[in-house]
C-alpha cells in the first residue's frame, strides 16, 4: 500500500488571528456523513489578568455555539472567536475530518438455534471494506463481546460459530484512533527547526549541533560480560544475566537471581564468587557522573561491581569501553537536562572529546548532488566559507554505550534526509532514530523513560533492523504481564529469551545495502529519507541509496547516477502489525498490534551509535509539521477507531432466554412394582435476566459530594427552592432483548431514607412503570439501547426526608403460562437495607429561610411608593405593509421623572418583559423593549409595537422602588410558604425582599387602592381585599416597594442590635452567621450561632454590631444549614441576605449611654 493511499484529512488548527486563540483542544473526528465529531479541553492564550474569556463558535450550515466544549458535530471548518474581559478578542480556525466509514455485510449462516434453543447457530461474514489493511470483527451480544476475529483486507470473510440463541450485533472496527489532541510546542522550537530553508545544501548542521540534546541512555535488561569481564572465565562465549531492572522501573534487588541483588553473596544465585554489591553510599552527584566507592581496579575481573547512590536514587555499575577505560556508568538515568543530556548515563560521552562533535566535511564523506549523482560533500553541502559542518563521533574510542543527539523539536509529518558513513575499522552499529519522545506523564510505563523507534544498521552482519527502546532493553516488550526473572545457570547463559523482544522487523542480503562480510570504512557513505505521513503520523517510509565513494566495497562511484533503491524501502505503519515485516525476522507473533501506537503524534528525530568509531552524519535535508504545535499521542487501545455494525437476531420472542431439556423417555423396567413412567420427561426454564441500567438525574448510594468526573461534581443535589422537579432519563443495556420484545416493563419505586435509623422506609412515596420505551443503536457498545424518561414530582416526597432510596425492578411476561401472567421482580415486603449495586440515590435539600430582620435601634427612612401611569396610542410608525417596518425600532421617553428601577411596560394590556432589545446590535432578542434610564426612555424590539397600540407605563415618581411582579395561577395554593396562597377567602401575597415602609400595587396596570383594594400585614406579607372571584387566571399584580437593602438607616446607639427571628421546622443543625463590612467592603465583624438539631420552631436571636469608628458599614446575614448524608458525608444550604446599609454618625459612636428600645415581642407581627 503506497504511503499516502490511507491519508485523509487531518483535524486541528488551521489559522488564527489576534491575541486571544485557543492553543490546546481536543478533537474528534466523525464519520463521513454524520454529525458526532466533538471539539473540547480547550486551553487559551491569554493573559490571566484579562479572564474570564467568552466564545462564540460558528461553523458550517449555520451552526453556532457559545460554550467551550462543542459536541454532535458535522466535518468541516468551525471558528471560535474569543473575547476577554477588557473587549480584546481573537479568532482560531479548527478542521475538523470526517473519516471514512467501513461497510459490512453479515447475516446468519446456520439458523438452528433460533427455534430450537439447544442448537448452535453461525454468522456468516461475506464481505467488508475499510480504509486501513487491518481491522477486527466483534460478535457482541448484551453489550459484552463475546468472540473476536483479526483480519486484512486480503481477506475478509469470516464465520462465527458456536452462536447460541439471542440478539447479537457485528462490527468491522479500523485498527486507527478518531481522537487528536493538540497543545502548544513549548520547547522553544523555531521555524529553521521545522525547514531547511529549501535550499539543496539543507540543514545548517552547526544550528542543529547547538540545540539537539545529548541522548546517552542505559536501561538494559540483562547485563552480558564478554570473555574474561567480570565473572566470565568462558574463553569465547558471553555470560548474560537478568539484571533486575523491571519493566516499571522498580529494580527488584531482592531477587537472588537477578545481578543488582542487594544480599548477602552466600545467598546470590548469579555469581557469588565476589561481593559484587558495594552497598548504598551518599556521593553527592548527579546522573552520569563518574563516581563512585574505591575498591574496583581497571581490570577486567572487576567489571560489574555496582552500588547504589541515596543521592540520585539510582545504581551505578563498574563497566569498560568507556572514556579512561572503566568507570562508574547509571542505570536508567531518566533526568532532562536539555541539550547537555537527556538522558545521560555517562556525562564524559556528552562533550566533543568523547562524543559528538561538530566538524567539516571532509574526503570522505559522499552524497547525492542535486542532479542525482554521487559527489563530494564538500561540493554539495556549502553553506558558507568554513562551514562545510556535520555531526561527527569521536574517532578513537570504542565506547559500549549507545551515544548519539536527538531533536529538541518534535514532529508529526516531516521528510528527512541524510547522508551517513562510519571510517572506522568496525561493523558495529549505526542508528537513526525516527521517532523518540519523552513520557513525563508515564502513560506508558515509568515516568521519565525515553522511548525509541530507532532504524539500526550493523555493516558486519548486514542486518538492517527496526527497534523499539534498543538501548534501554527494560522497557522492551515482554510476553507475559509483571516482571519475572530467571535462573540462569540453570538455562545457560540467558543469551536468548523468546518471552522478550525489542525487535520490530529485520532484513539483510539483498534487502540492505550493505555487504554481510565488510567493516563500515569500506562500505563508503549511504543517503536515507525517511518520509512520515498520516493524520497520527502512522506511516513510515524508509529508503536508502546504494553504498558510494571510492570506498573499497562501496557500489556506487563518484559521478555515478545512485537514485533510492526500491530493494532496500521498508514501509512501516504504526497501527498495521501486517506491515512490521522483515526478510528475516518479523514481528513475533505475541507482541500486541497497538505495540507501536505510542510513537504516534509529535515526536522527537535523531541519531546514535554503540561501540562504532567515527560515525558521520551530514547532508540532512528536512521539513516537517506542524509548527508550534505538538499532536499527542491517542489512546489507540482505549480508543476504537471508525466501524459499522448490524444488528443479527438469532432468536424470536417466544425463545428468548428459555431453555428446555431434550424430551428423553425414562427407560423401561420390568422390575415388579417399579412402574413406568409416561409422557416423556420435559423441563422448561425462563430465565429474567436484568438489564445493566444507567440513570441520568440519579446517583448510586456510594457516590460522595467529593466525588468529580471531569472536575464536575458527580453527585446530584435538586434543591426544592429552586425547583418542583427532577427529569430522569434511564437507558437499558446489557441484556434488554424482553424489553425489545415487549416481554418486559421497567418500573421504580422511591422509598424515604429514614436517616435517625439509617432504615429505608417500606412504604414508597413514588411509583412509575414505563411503556414508552425508544430504542436506538450505540455505536461504540455496539449494541441496542433501550430509553425512559419521566419526571418526578419532588412535592410528592416526604417532606422530613432529604435522602431517598430509588428502587428499580422489571415484570416479565409468564411465555410458558396459558394465561397471561407476569411476574414481579421486586421483592416484598421491601427490604430496609440499600443495595449499593442494584439502588439509585436521590439527594433533595431546601433553603432555610431567610431570617426577618428588625430595625428597633436604627431610624430607617420610610418612604411610601407613588405610583404614576402614563398612557400613550402610537402613532408615525411605518404600516405593518411596508418595508421598513420589520426594521424599525420605536422610541419613547417618559415625561416624568423615574427611578433606575424602570417602568412597567403595558401594550393593549399586555405585559412585556425587558431584555436585550434592538438597542443592541447584532444581539439576539431576549425581550420586548429596552428601558434607559439615563435618558428616561423606552426602545421596543422590531415588530413589536405598531400604530395604534396602546402603551401604559406604570413606574414610582419618587422612590427607586423594587419591582415585584406576581401572575395569579390556575390553581392558588393554600400553603402559605407559597408567593401567593388563599386563607380563609382572601389572597395573600409573600414579598420576595423585606420591604422598608409601606407598599403601592398595580393590577394589569391600573393603580390598587390601600385599604381598599389590599393592607400591608407586615414588611414581608400583603393581603388583597377583594373577593377571590375578582380575580382570574393570568391577572398581573406589580408591587412596588423599598427594600430594606436599598435605604441608609443610621444607628441610634454605639452598638445597635439586630434581632434576627425564622422560623425552623426540621430536625438538622443550622448555623447564623453574621457579618459587618466597612465602606471598602473590607470584614470588620463575624458573629455564629449554632441552631441544634433538637431546636424546632421560632428561632430568635439577637446580635450586637460593633462598629469600629463612625462611618458607613453594612451587614448580612446567614444562615447555613447541614444536611448529613450516607457515607458520613455533609452537604450545606445556604439563605443570604442582601447587605443592609447603615451609618453611625460621630454624635452617636462617642455617646456613652447607648439609647436601646423596641423588645422581640414587638416582633410576632412579622409572620
Amino acid at each position: 500500500m503506497a504511503i499516502s493511499d490511507m491519508i485523509e484529512g487531518t483535524s486541528g488548527i488551521i489559522s488564527q488571528n489576534g491575541k486571544i486563540n485557543l492553543v490546546s483542544l481536543t478533537i474528534e473526528d466523525t464519520l463521513s456523513g454524520q454529525c458526532g465529531g466533538a471539539i473540547y479541553n480547550l486551553q487559551i492564550s491569554g493573559d490571566s489578568t484579562t479572564s474570564p474569556y467568552s466564545i462564540s463558535w460558528s461553523g458550517i450550515s449555520s451552526y453556532s455555539a457559545t460554550t467551550f466544549n462543542i459536541y454532535n458535530l458535522c466535518e468541516g471548518e468551525y471558528q471560535a472567536v474569543i473575547t476577554d474581559s477588557t473587549g480584546g478578542t481573537g479568532t482560531t480556525n479548527v478542521l475538523l475530518t470526517g473519516q471514512t466509514q467501513p461497510s459490512l455485510r453479515a447475516a446468519l449462516g446456520d439458523d438452528g438455534c433460533i427455534l430450537d434453543p439447544n442448537k448452535k447457530c453461525t454468522i456468516a461474514i461475506s464481505t467488508s471494506t475499510t480504509k486501513t489493511p487491518r481491522y477486527k470483527y466483534e460478535l457482541v451480544k448484551d453489550s459484552k463481546v463475546v468472540d473476536v476475529h483479526y483480519g486484512s483486507t486480503a481477506d475478509t470473510t469470516h464465520t462465527f460459530t458456536d452462536v447460541e440463541n439471542g440478539m447479537y450485533s457485528v462490527s468491522v472496527i479500523e485498527n486507527r484512533p478518531l481522537n487528536t489532541t493538540e497543545r502548544p510546542n513549548l520547547t522553544g522550537c523555531t521555524y529553521d527547526m521545522y525547514n531547511d530553508g529549501g535550499a539543496y545544501s539543507g540543514w545548517n548542521i552547526t544550528n542543529l549541533f547547538n540545540t539537539w540534546n545529548s541522548w546517552v541512555p542505559r536501561a538494559p535488561r540483562t547485563i552480558s560480560f564478554p570473555p574474561t569481564y567480570g565473572p566470565n572465565d568462558h574463553p569465547s562465549d558471553n555470560l548474560q544475566f537478568d539484571l533486575g531492572l523491571g519493566s516499571n522501573g522498580f529494580v527488584y534487588a531482592s531477587n537472588p537471581y537477578v545481578w543488582f541483588y542487594t544480599g548477602t553473596s552466600a545467598t546470590r544465585k548469579s555469581d557469588n564468587s565476589k561481593d559484587w554489591y558495594m552497598g548504598a553510599s551518599a556521593f553527592t552527584i548527579s546522573e552520569g557522573d563518574n563516581v563512585g566507592p574505591s575498591g574496583p581496579t581497571a581490570s577486567a575481573g572487576d567489571v560489574g561491581y555496582f552500588y547504589y547512590n541515596t543521592v540520585i536514587n539510582k545504581f551505578l555499575v563498574w563497566w569498560f569501553g568507556i572514556p579512561g577505560s572503566y568507570g562508574w556508568v547509571t542505570i536508567d538515568p531518566r533526568v532532562d537536562d536539555g541539550i547537555n543530556g537527556n538522558p545521560v548515563s555517562l556525562r564524559s560521552l556528552t562533550g566533543t572529546t568523547n562524543g559528538v562533535s561538530n566538524v567539516d566535511v571532509d574526503a570522505n564523506d559522499y552524497t547525492v548532488n542535486s542532479a542525482g549523482n554521487v559527489a563530494l560533500a564538500s561540493a554539495v553541502v556549502n553553506y558558507a566559507p568554513g562551514a562545510l559542518r556535520k555531526f561527527k563521533s569521536a574517532a578513537s574510542g570504542n565506547w559500549g554505550l549507545y551515544n548519539g543527539k536527538i531533536s529538541r523539536c518534535s514532529y508529526l509529518n516531516y521528510t528527512w534526509s541524510t547522508a551517513f558513513n562510519s571510517t572506522d575499522n568496525d561493523d558495529d552499529t549505526i542508528s537513526i532514530i525516527i521517532a523518540s519522545f519523552r513520557d513525563n506523564e508515564g502513560l506508558h510505563g515509568p515516568t521519565g523513560v525515553t522511548h525509541t523507534l530507532s532504524i539500526e544498521m550493523k555493516a558486519g552482519t548486514d542486518k538492517f533492523s527496526i527497534r523499539d527502546n534498543v538501548a534501554t532493553g527494560a522497557y522492551g516488550h515482554y510476553y507475559y504481564s509483571g516482571n519475572r526473572f530467571r535462573d540462569c545457570r540453570v538455562s545457560g547463559n540467558c543469551t536468548t529469551n523468546p518471552y522478550y523482544t525489542n525487535v520490530i522487523l529485520e532484513n539483510t542480503g539483498a534487502k540492505t545495502p550493505t555487504t554481510t562480510s565488510g567493516n563500515w570504512n569500506g562500505e563508503g557513505s549511504i543517503r536515507t529519507r525517511i518520509t512520515r505521513r498520516g493524520v497520527y503520523g502512522e506511516q513510515f517510509q524508509i529508503e536508502f541509496t546504494d553504498t558510494m565513494g571510492v570506498a573499497a566495497s562501496a557500489t556506487k562511484a563518484p559521478g555515478d547516477a545512485n537514485p533510492y533503491n526500491s530493494n532496500y524501502t521498508i514501509d512501516i505503519n504504526l497501527l498495521d502489525k501486517a506491515t512490521w515485516t522483515g526478510n528475516t525476522t518479523s514481528a513475533v507473533e505475541w507482541l500486541s498490534e497497538y505495540a507501536l501506537c505510542k510513537y504516534l503524534g509529535s515526536t522527537r528525530i535523531g541519531f546514535a551509535y554503540s561501540s562504532q568509531e567515527a560515525v558521520n552524519f551530514y547532508h540532512m535535508q528536512f521539513t516537517g509539521t506542524p509548527f508550534e504545535s505538538y499532536v499527542e499521542v491517542p489512546a489507540c487501545e482505549s480508543s476504537q477507531g471508525p466501524s459499522n455494525s448490524t444488528v443479527i437476531t438469532a432468536t424470536t420472542a417466544t425463545t428468548l432466554n428459555i431453555t428446555e431439556t431434550q424430551s428423553v423417555l425414562p427407560p423401561s423396567t420390568t422390575e415388579p412394582g417399579v412402574p413406568t413412567i409416561k409422557p416423556p420427561v420435559k423441563v422448561t426454564l425462563q430465565t429474567m435476566p436484568n438489564p445493566t441500567l444507567t440513570i441520568n438525574g440519579l446517583n448510586r448510594p456510594y457516590v460522595t459530594s467529593t466525588d468529580t468526573v471531569g472536575g464536575i461534581p458527580d453527585l446530584t443535589v435538586y434543591n426544592s427552592s429552586q425547583t418542583g422537579s427532577c427529569d430522569i432519563q434511564l437507558y437499558f443495556g446489557g441484556e434488554n432483548d424482553e424489553i425489545l420484545f415487549g416481554n418486559a416493563y421497567p418500573k421504580f419505586r422511591v422509598y424515604p431514607y429514614l436517616f435517625e435509623t439509617d432504615e429505608v422506609a417500606t412504604i414508597p412515596d413514588y411509583e412509575v412503570i414505563f411503556d414508552s420505551l425508544p430504542s436506538y443503536f450505540h455505536e461504540d457498545l455496539q449494541s441496542t439501547i433501550v430509553s425512559a424518561s419521566t419526571t418526578l414530582p419532588l412535592s410528592s416526597l416526604t417532606s422530613s426526608s432529604w435522602q431517598f432510596i430509588v428502587k428499580p425492578s422489571y415484570i416479565f411476561k409468564d411465555k410458558k403460562s396459558v394465561s397471561d401472567y407476569w411476574i414481579d421482580t421486586a421483592i416484598y415486603p421491601p427490604s430496609t437495607k440499600i443495595d449499593i449495586k442494584q439502588d439509585f440515590y436521590l439527594v433533595l435539600v431546601d433553603n432555610p429561610p431567610t431570617p426577618q430582620l428588625h430595625f428597633g435601634e436604627f431610624n430607617v427612612p420610610t418612604e411610601r411608593s407613588l405610583l404614576y401611569t402614563e398612557k400613550r396610542q402610537l402613532q408615525g410608525l411605518p404600516e405593518v405593509t411596508t418595508a421598513g417596518y420589520s426594521s424599525y425600532t420605536y422610541t419613547l421617553t417618559l415625561s416624568n421623572k423615574i427611578s433606575n428601577s424602570g417602568p412597567l411596560v403595558y401594550v393593549n394590556g399586555l405585559l412585556l418583559t425587558e431584555g436585550f432589545s434592538g438597542v443592541t446590535s447584532g444581539a439576539p432578542q431576549t425581550g420586548d423593549y429596552r428601558f434607559n434610564a439615563a435618558t428616561r426612555s423606552v426602545t421596543f424590539y422590531k415588530e413589536t409595537v405598531r400604530n395604534g397600540d396602546v402603551v401604559q407605563l406604570v413606574y414610582d415618581a419618587l422612590a427607586d422602588s423594587y419591582i415585584e411582579t406576581i401572575t395569579i395561577p390556575a390553581t392558588v395554593s393554600t400553603s402559605s410558604g407559597e408567593t401567593i396562597y388563599e386563607e380563609n377567602g382572601y389572597y395573600y401575597i409573600n414579598l420576595g425582599k423585606q420591604a422598608s415602609g409601606g407598599v403601592a400595587v398595580a393590577l394589569n396596570g391600573v393603580t390598587q387602592s390601600l385599604d381598599i383594594d389590599f393592607q400591608q400585614v407586615s414588611n414581608k406579607r400583603i393581603q388583597l381585599l377583594r373577593n377571590t372571584s375578582d380575580y382570574v387566571s393570568g391577572d398581573t399584580l406589580a408591587v412596588f416597594y423599598r427594600t430594606i437593602y436599598q435605604t441608609i438607616s443610621s444607628t441610634l446607639t454605639k452598638t445597635p442590635q439586630i434581632p434576627i427571628i425564622y422560623h425552623k421546622n426540621n430536625n438538622l443543625e443550622e448555623i447564623i452567621v453574621v457579618k459587618m463590612y466597612n465602606e471598602n467592603g473590607d470584614l470588620t465583624q463575624e458573629q455564629t450561632y449554632n441552631i441544634g438539631v433538637e431546636t424546632r420552631g421560632l428561632i430568635s436571636k439577637t446580635c450586637q454590631l460593633n462598629p469600629p469608628e463612625p462611618g458607613k458599614y453594612s451587614y448580612e446575614v446567614l444562615v447555613n444549614r447541614a444536611y448529613p448524608l450516607l457515607n458520613r458525608d455533609t452537604i450545606y444550604t445556604q439563605s443570604l441576605s442582601e447587605r443592609v446599609p447603615f451609618e453611625i454618625s460621630r454624635s452617636v459612636f462617642y455617646t456613652d449611654n447607648p439609647f436601646r428600645r423596641g423588645g422581640l415581642e414587638s416582633y410576632n407581627n412579622l409572620y
